[in-house]
Parts: C-alpha cells; sequence; structure tokens
C-alpha cells in the first residue's frame, strides 16, 4: 500500500468502539497507522487513544488527541488535518498547547495583583498599615512552586 493510504476502519459494537486494520481487529499493545501522522495507540491495559506524530524543528513528537471514548475517529483525523498546517506554518502543536493551558506563578500574580489589592483595603479602611512587604510572605511564599488556576 502506499504511504497515507492505510486507513483504520471502526465499527460500533455493543456500545463499543472495534477498529480493524486490513482485516485484522487491533488488540495487542502497539501504535496502528492510520495516515498523515493519525496513530491508534493502544495500551497493555487494552485503552486506546489516538496520537498525532511529527516532526518539529527536526525533533520527532507526538501528541495525544484524546481517548477513543472521547474523541471519534472522523474528530481525530479533523484534529489531524488541522495540527498538520500548524506543523507546516513552523510551529510546535504541542509548545502551542503547553502555553495555551500555562497558568502564571503565585509571585508573578502577586506583584501583578497586590498594588490593587492593597489600595482597596486602604481606601476601605480594613487595616491602616499594610504595604507589599508584610503581605508578600503569606501570599507568595518564596518557596512556593504552586500555581494559581485562571
Amino acid at each position: 500500500m502506499g504511504r497515507g493510504s492505510e486507513l483504520l476502519t471502526m465499527m460500533k459494537t455493543k456500545g463499543e468502539a472495534v477498529f480493524y486494520l486490513d482485516g485484522k481487529t487491533l488488540t495487542e499493545p502497539g501504535h496502528y497507522r492510520d495516515g498523515k501522522g493519525l496513530y491508534l495507540q493502544v495500551s497493555v491495559w487494552g485503552t486506546k487513544s489516538w496520537v498525532f506524530r511529527y516532526t518539529a524543528q527536526g525533533k520527532a513528537r507526538g501528541m495525544g488527541l484524546g481517548s477513543v471514548e472521547d474523541v471519534s475517529l472522523k474528530d481525530a483525523r479533523y484534529e489531524v488535518e488541522r495540527l498538520r498546517v500548524v506543523v507546516r506554518e513552523g510551529r510546535d502543536p504541542v509548545e502551542e498547547r503547553r502555553a495555551l493551558n500555562a497558568v502564571p506563578d503565585v509571585p508573578k500574580v502577586v506583584t501583578r495583583c497586590s498594588p490593587f489589592f492593597l489600595t482597596f483595603i486602604r481606601a476601605a479602611g480594613i487595616v491602616k498599615t499594610f504595604d507589599r512587604k508584610s503581605i508578600s510572605p503569606h501570599v507568595a511564599p518564596r518557596t512556593s512552586p504552586l500555581r494559581l488556576a485562571q
């Protein structure tokens, strides 16, 4: 078969998705190619998920697209087409996902927000003598690797 023509087939039986490649049921652990960088990953526990494999900046990369229970074969193929455009433009989809999901560090948030907080509590008369030095040890400890959700 030519490159990119090895398409997986999916059939639903009793509410469960069963995948076939060349007429064989895919149950053994491994990666099964659908084409254009889309792979069905079967784990040793029998769970199945979609993986997009690509090369960005000279490195072989893999990006999980989700479980077959959550992402259909059609949706996985559509997502791979979108991600291939990102790779062609010289960008790395994994890095873009990390940047999108990144949350700010606690000290950075405190640095940005504490002047407004201090102004508010001073104006409200809650505390007369309250400055950044007195709030920092309580709000953002030096050893804090904590992240705040946005």
